[in-house]
């Protein structure tokens, strides 16, 4: 647990929910463990995204040129 308050953070709870799809509702095969397999995907594609800090990386090296957004700069 990462969050200051000792919660999990949102990042943390959909890789719980990607695990429990991976790991147990999968099994259950046919039409439902296919559709397990893409919910479980598609929370490993949000929780990287909320992991993922290169937009702020990005907004830090631009207000360091002088620029408020991409949109300044173009």
């Amino acid at each position: 647990m990462t969050s200051v308050t000792g919660r999990p953070t949102a990042a943390e709870l959909i890789g719980a929910v990607a695990d429990f799809l991976d790991n147990d509702v999968r099994a259950a095969g046919g039409q439902v463990g296919f559709h397990a397999r893409v919910a479980a995907n598609v929370l490993r594609i949000v929780q990287r995204e909320l992991l993922d800090d290169t937009g702020e990386l990005v907004s830090e090296a631009l207000a360091g040129l002088g620029f408020a957004d991409e949109t300044a700069l173009a």
